[in-house]
């Protein structure tokens, strides 16, 4: 049996007052596998996990907000 190892790595920023992004890629290979020494080759085991925008309007008590992106 092989052994799958996932690695994620996450960036978020808070943009103005009241926006906010985060964007997560994620790797995911398998302990065994094959791989290529070639410099220039494409690796497909990266890929965008999670990423999105969220604008939030008004105070807490009363706020609405909406979030564009991959969750």
């Amino acid at each position: 049996a092989l052994t799958s190892m996932r690695v994620r790595a996450e960036l978020s920023a808070q943009l103005d007052r009241g926006v906010s992004a985060l964007l997560q890629i994620q790797d995911v290979r398998t302990w065994g596998e094959a791989g290529s020494p070639s410099a220039d080759s494409r690796s497909d085991n990266i890929g965008l996990y999670q990423g999105y925008v969220e604008a939030q309007v008004g105070k807490k008590k009363n706020w609405f907000g909406r979030a564009a992106g991959r969750r």
